[in-house]
């Protein structure tokens, strides 16, 4: 939100969308999993935005600067600089916990929104790849992820690092899965 806007909180934005439907606007970029995310909330909520297309953070900030949106979904490492300079207020946090860089930032979870959406990051490997090899490569990346020298350079760009086993990582995928057909049957 802009730091002037009338949403003070997660229900307060919600609520103005029941009341006024299609007029309360939410810029995401058309077809990417935010805007999955975006219809996954009007589904789970009841709600009906007004739908804006808008692309990367280039143009995501100047479109809720100049108020042609009202709200819009992104990373905590692309919002967290106009956060700290006070150009935007967040009223929600998109993950199963709390940030770290936002821990006074309700997750959206914590307000009544229980769909999940985390960026996806993974490291793949062909199929029949050798058991043994892969046990090898999850091994190295779960030491790497717990380098606090790694954690600390991910830190800056205020980005959490959150490894997951490939048993996790499936279901997670699973699940992502399941939110976003569901969310696609609203189109």
């Amino acid at each position: 939100m802009r730091k002037d806007s009338k949403y003070q909180t997660f229900q307060d934005f919600i609520n103005d969308a029941k009341a006024n439907p299609n007029t309360v606007k939410f810029g995401a970029p058309m077809g990417t999993s935010l805007f999955m995310g975006v219809l996954a909330m009007q589904n789970e909520l009841n709600v009906k935005f007004k739908l804006v297309d808008i692309g990367g953070v280039s143009v995501k900030a100047p479109e809720l600067l100049s108020g042609r949106v009202d709200a819009y979904l992104d990373s905590t490492a692309k919002t967290i600089p106009y956060i700290n300079s006070n150009d935007f207020r967040a009223i929600g946090v998109w993950s199963d916990e709390r940030s770290k860089f936002l821990p006074e930032i309700p997750t959206l979870k914590e307000v009544g929104f229980n769909a999940m959406l985390e960026e996806l990051v993974g490291i793949w490997a062909p199929k029949g790849t050798p058991q043994a090899a892969l046990d090898s490569i999850e091994a190295t990346v779960k030491k790497i992820c717990a380098d606090p020298a790694f954690q600390a350079e991910f830190d800056k760009i205020s980005t959490k690092v959150a490894f997951k086993d490939s048993d996790a990582y499936k279901k997670f995928l699973e699940d992502y899965e399941a939110t976003v057909r569901s969310a696609a049957a609203f189109l």
